[in-house]
This record gives C-alpha cells, structure tokens and sequence, in this order.
C-alpha cells in the first residue's frame, strides 16, 4: 500500500535469491546449449544425408560420355525426378547452415574477442553453401527449360553433357572445397573449439574436402559430418542429463 515502509531484505534472504538467479541462469545457458547443439547434430546429419540422396536420386550425366543418359536427363518425364533432386539438395545446404552456425558459436566461445577466426569461418562456409545452392539449381535447370519450351529445342547431347558437367563441377569443387578451408581455419585458429579427437577429424575433413572433385573423396567428407552430428546429439544428451541432475 502506498505510505507503507518494506522492511529491508534479510542479507541470507538477499544472499538466496541471488543464488537462484545465478542458478536459473545457468540453467537457461545450458537449456539454450542443448538446443543449440541438437539443430547443430540434426543439420549435419541431415546435410550429409540428403546430399547422398540428392546425387543418387537425380543421377545427372557425368563422368563417362553417354548420348542415351544425357537424352534422358533432360526428357520431361525426368523433370519431377530433377526437382526432388533440387528440392533435397537445397534442404540439405539449410542443414549445412544450421552446423557452420554452430561451429561459427564454438569458434567465438574459444577465441580471443579479437580473433576474426569465426567470422572467417562463418563467411567461407557460408560461400560453401551458397555454392552448394547454385549447383543444385543447375541440376533442375536443364529437364526445366526442356520442358517449359513445349518444343524440341534441338540441343546435342554432347552439350547437354558438358552443361551438367559444369554442375558436377561446382556441387563436388568450389562448394566442399570451400567448406573445407573453413573447417582448416576452424582448427588451426581455435583449437579449442572441438574435442582433440573431433579437432584432429575435422582437420583431415577439410583436407579431404579440398579433393572433392575426386568424386569418391567427397563422400568421405559426408561421412565426417555424420560423425560430427552423431557427437553433437550426444553431447546434448549429456547436458540434459546435467541439467537434471
């Protein structure tokens, strides 16, 4: 009521809710720890999994020269199988997003506020994954233009080739390469970022990476953010587990 006078906080009392405070804090920070950990996990996993899927399920021409594949590729009746392609590879580049802004939070979390390391990671990967994103457009573009024009346009198969070839290009060259050199940054300028032994994994990824065009290579690199995403669900596990204890 107005005019009444409270009586002063008991310094224990006072001492107990600050208590509380810094106990709901921490809670929260490994609340949002957790959470941040499993959209980190899923994305990886999701990213190296829909990736694989996309390239298997689209089958664009590559690699070997032949007329019969590359007329096939760009029939109509190809067109859905195309743009599922597409539609996979593009959720599997937001899953990628979703793991380089996790590894960008651990880089500024173990690097002096000074470093530019995590912004350095943020931005190549980022380009990574924009690269990633044009490749896969390229993959629906030419079923979609065939399609659209409602005529034979009259194009060799040969060019038909060389134009997903180019799409091979980018999907297994500058975008894992990309990648890769940020995961080499991530390593070498805060080590402290990962566990040793997920350090030392992710470093040879990166190299790995940068040899993507290789084809085979590529998939190895897949299999690296399996692991890390396996890791991250796990570390979740284990704050959940803290928190309810």
């Amino acid at each position: 009521m107005p005019g009444q006078i409270r009586a002063p906080l008991n310094a224990s009392k006072l001492q107990e809710a600050q208590a509380y405070s810094k106990t709901d804090l921490n809670l929260l920070v490994l609340v949002r720890t957790r959470a941040n950990s499993v959209v980190a996990g899923v994305g990886a996993i999701g990213f190296a999994v829909l990736t694989s899927a996309a390239i298997f399920v689209v089958n664009w021409p590559g690699g070997g020269y032949s007329e019969s594949i590359a007329k096939n590729y760009v029939a109509p009746a190809n067109l859905p199988v195309a743009l599922t392609g597409t539609l996979l590879g593009l959720i599997g580049v937001v899953c990628l997003i979703c793991l380089l802004a996790y590894l960008k939070q651990a880089a500024e979390e173990s690097s002096p506020a000074i470093s530019l390391v995590p912004q350095i990671v943020w931005a190549v990967g980022l380009i990574g994954a924009a690269s990633f994103a044009v490749g896969w457009g390229l993959v629906s573009a030419q079923p979609l233009a065939h399609a659209e024009a409602g005529v034979d346009l009259g194009v060799a198969p040969m060019l038909t080739y060389m134009i997903s070839e180019a799409t091979s290009a980018i999907i297994f060259g500058p975008a894992p390469m990309l990648v890769g050199i940020a995961l080499i940054v991530l390593t070498v300028g805060s080590g402290n970022a990962l566990p040793p032994w997920l350090r030392w994994l992710t470093l040879v990824a990166g190299a790995v990476a940068l040899t993507s065009l290789a084809f085979f290579t590529f998939f190895l690199f897949l299999v690296w953010s399996i692991v890390i995403g396996i890791w991250l669900l796990i570390s979740a596990r284990g704050a959940a587990t803290s928190s309810k204890s």
